[in-house]
């Protein structure tokens, strides 16, 4: 008994790795012979019990079941065989148990004996009977997405367990593998429902999984906060869902939670906040549930529009995502051709996407921009757009629209292709400008006031001038012979 205390003491070196609940042992249990003794039984059991976090932080781990406050890990799959030639019932066994390592250079192998695999249920518990006496490697060979599967370990059926200065055999041996979970959130911006400024933007905001953060310790605060610029303004939440390892997206009950937000609708900028007021409930989700929240925002402004996630367990936030929104305003100068005066009463459209051939038809409706789909030029020949889509998380970095001018203004022409197209950047500054030049309109030939009578009236001038000189002629010559 002196030897094997002193075994148990030094620790199997896969033991190590597996955390091992302690707790006082009594009954039946605590009487039962070592291997190789009287009456001692021949086979066991393990119990692998699956939580998210640190399940405990007493040591040594001790073989005995406990009490965890951490959330289960159902579909976790473990592998146990046992390692050929080891014979617990002789201390060379136990030296032989003792010098075996799981992993590295020289680790044991299962050889021949079958593995046998099971899953953890909801319950986070893989259990395995029937065990012969000896010593097993124990594997975690699949975990759930975002789950760090543990690393292999050793068991020996019996345990012996200490407690003080005693030893009590366990043949029923609970071990409880700290399984780290991986996730830090996650926030996703959609495209908008029109391109044009005062349009809605959707936005999902993906916690961190339970069971990842607070080390997997029950919840006494759970808030989800979502950060809006001031050209954002909250106009809704779509749903509020959470999602089970298993992939189970189900609605949150109304009654389990509450919307607090701080920018009221019709205020832009400001927090939204999620508290979830059922934390009983929050805590009895299974490890790796994340929660799932789809908002909206109505555009009023353009820039590079972030908008950031946080979650509270009841200290200070901890951002769990960004996403961003890019918006750019636009410029169109309509003006005479040949000069730089503005024309007013010039009316434009415009649509998403280059402008087609001349001949080719328009794709899509007008967009509308805070509800207008038309734009007039002003006294000065301006129109200014207050902002068009651009696109989300920096791509692209400009996008194409199509002008189209519709009407022009009194007492000018439309031109020949009335379709031009500017790109748009994303900024408050940065204006994407556009000029658009007008000709006048042709009147109809004004006549030359009088210019036929005046041509006749010349002629007949002219005749009779002739036709005076040559009177004129022959009178001297008449006079002239008379004379003679």
């Amino acid at each position: 008994m002196t030897t094997r205390r002193t075994l148990a003491r030094r620790g199997l070196a896969g033991l190590a790795v597996a955390t091992l609940a302690i707790a006082s042992f009594a009954g039946a249990a605590s009487a039962l012979p070592g291997p190789g003794q009287d009456d001692a039984p021949t086979t066991g059991s393990l119990s692998i019990h699956k939580h998210a976090g640190t399940p405990t932080s007493q040591t040594p781990p001790n073989g005995q079941e406990q009490v965890v406050n951490r959330p289960v890990l159902a579909g976790v799959t473990f592998e146990v065989c046992q390692i050929p030639g080891i014979d617990l019932t002789t201390n060379a066994g136990w030296d032989a148990a003792n010098a075996a390592t799981p992993t590295g250079p020289g680790a044991v192998t299962c050889g021949a004996n079958p593995a046998t695999s099971i899953v953890t249920g909801v319950d986070g518990l893989a259990f395995f009977n029937n065990l012969p006496l000896g010593l097993y490697l124990v594997t975690e060979t699949a975990a759930p997405v975002g789950v760090t599967k543990a690393a292999p370990f050793l068991v020996t059926i019996p345990y012996p367990s200490v407690t003080g200065s005693d030893t009590s055999w366990l043949y029923d041996v609970h071990v409880y593998p700290k399984n780290g979970l991986e996730g830090d959130g996650s926030k996703t911006v959609a495209d908008p429902t029109t391109p044009g400024l005062g349009s809605t933007v959707p936005w999902t905001v993906t916690t961190r999984p339970i069971g990842s953060f607070n080390d997997g310790a029950p919840l006494t605060s759970y808030k989800i906060v979502d950060q809006l610029v001031a050209q954002l303004e909250y106009t809704g939440t779509t749903s509020l869902s959470y999602l089970t390892p298993g992939g189970t997206l189900t609605a949150v009950d109304a009654a389990d939670f509450t919307l607090d937000p701080v920018a009221p609708n019709g205020t832009a900028g400001g927090t939204v906040t999620v508290t979830f007021t059922d934390l009983a409930w929050v805590n009895s989700l299974p490890a790796g549930t994340t929660f799932q929240w789809v908002l909206t925002t109505k555009v009023v402004g353009v820039g590079n529009l972030e908008n950031k996630a946080f979650e509270n367990i009841g200290g200070e936030d901890v951002e769990i995502g960004t996403a961003t929104t890019q918006w750019g305003p636009v410029k169109l100068l309509k003006h005479q051709a040949g000069s730089t005066n503005g024309l007013r009463g010039a009316e434009f459209q415009i649509y998403a996407g280059t402008c087609p051939d001349a001949a080719a038809p328009l794709v899509g409706a007008p967009v509308q921009v805070n509800g207008s789909a038309t734009f007039t030029s002003g006294a000065d020949g301006v129109v200014n757009v207050a902002g068009l889509y651009v696109g989300k998380n920096g791509t692209p970095t400009q996008a194409s629209y199509c002008v189209v001018e519709t009407k022009a203004p009194a007492g000018y022409v439309l031109p020949t292709n009335p379709r031009t197209t500017v790109s748009v950047t994303p900024g408050t500054t940065a204006v994407s400008e556009i000029k658009i030049a007008n000709v006048p309109v042709e009147g109809p030939d004004l006549p030359l006031t009088g210019a036929a009578g005046t041509l006749t009236m010349t002629v007949i001038g002219l005749t009779l001038v002739g036709a005076g000189i040559s009177a004129i002629v022959v009178t001297r010559k008449r006079r002239r012979h008379e004379t003679v």
